[in-house]
């Protein structure tokens, strides 16, 4: 690449590159600040393996507590004893609940992003692999692995927003990714130990959860060629986004509607924000606080991809608009869905302007 090549590419990418590089400093800011979240001891104990006796391992290292082991094999060994350890330990904390579920949700459309624009027919790269994120996700963390690797990689690779995706893809988003919210929920609520609560925390640290992202393999990818079908597909498949979404959104809410007048009010009363924010942030143990951080993170790298998705600011004041009342798995899912309906209008509109324009041909020449 000469130098005048190299300077029309960053004249003509200097946004992209801006995005991407943001992204990659606060995935990198999160991965630092969050990387003592696992506990030497627990590190060195889940290293050991049980060898079919829990009870023998509990006693060689004391303070443990028992985890699913059946969850755990190849590159996920470890994973699931060292989740389980953090899951315990923060059920000793009421506030911990209300980050985990609003991390959860916030994750939601950030997971489904990650599943649909893999399915894009003119998308590359290692963004065709979400498998590959999901995995890094359970194990960094989806507020690290968005925006440090993901992100950059959309700015690189993405498809064109309007461009089509097979419809069962899109049907498949949402049910694969809500496991994640409903598990969370269990592990805050099941009582900690108990062999139904580690079997949760196996579920959602182990491969079962991220390996369900393999089925979309099965689902080809439309073609790169414009037809009529293709057009067919994509305008399906763009109204479909909208309703999972959506769908999504309506999720998000009620969640955010349980924890605000079943854990927020009685624990905090009506002027609850300082309080909130006292139980996450201020006076809340190490291991809080980072989660706590990681739901910002998420939210913020959810703002990012909604900015660089609809190519609009308005969508991104929508999205923490609606965050302020609804909480922000909410606000990012609505903008989402807002976006993709946008994205069908913009479509139908190129659409009329392009059979008005052949038919003022067609009179030109009878002319």
């Amino acid at each position: 690449m000469d130098l005048e090549t190299a300077k029309r590419f960053f004249n003509e990418h200097t946004e992209m590159l801006a995005v991407a590089t943001s992204s990659v400093i606060v995935g990198a800011f999160i991965w630092y600040q969050t990387s003592d979240t696992y506990e030497a001891d627990w590190v060195q104990a889940c290293k050991d393996p049980t060898n079919g006796n829990m009870e023998q391992w509990l006693q060689d290292h004391p303070g443990m507590v028992s985890y699913a082991e059946d969850f755990e094999f190849g590159a996920f060994s470890g994973m699931v004893c060292r989740q389980t350890q953090l899951y315990y330990q923060l059920n000793e904390y009421n506030a911990s609940a209300i980050a985990m579920m609003l991390s959860a949700t916030t994750s939601m459309p950030l997971l489904m992003a990650m599943l649909l624009e893999a399915g894009r027919g003119d998308a590359g790269g290692a963004l065709k692999m979400p498998l590959i994120f999901w995995i890094l996700s359970q194990e960094f963390g989806l507020a690290v692995v968005f925006p440090l690797l993901w992100l950059p990689l959309y700015c690189a690779y993405k498809g064109e927003p309007k461009s089509a995706i097979n419809p069962l893809r899109v049907y498949a988003s949402l049910p694969l990714v809500l496991p994640q919210l409903v598990l969370t929920i269990l592990i805050f609520y099941l009582n900690p130990g108990s062999s139904g609560w580690s079997n949760c925390v196996g579920l959602l640290a182990g491969p079962i959860f991220s390996g369900c992202s393999m089925l979309l393999s099965l689902i080809g990818d439309p073609s790169t060629e414009e037809t009529k079908e293709k057009k067919e597909i994509a305008t399906t498949s763009r109204r479909l986004m909208a309703l999972m979404y959506g769908a999504a959104g309506l999720l998000s809410v009620a969640t955010w509607l349980w924890l605000l007048f079943f854990m927020i009010i009685p624990a905090f009363g009506w002027s609850s924000i300082q309080g909130v924010c006292d139980e996450l942030w201020t006076n809340a143990p190490t291991k809080l606080s980072y989660k706590s951080l990681e739901l910002l993170a998420l939210w913020f790298s959810g703002l990012v991809y909604i900015g660089v998705q609809s190519g609009s600011p308005q969508a991104v004041i929508e999205a923490m608009s609606i965050s302020a009342v609804f909480g922000p798995g909410a606000g990012l899912c609505s903008a989402l869905a807002g976006v993709a309906v946008s994205e069908d209008m913009e479509a139908i509109e190129e659409a009329k302007r392009r059979e008005q324009d052949k038919k003022g041909k067609k009179k030109g020449k009878k002319e």
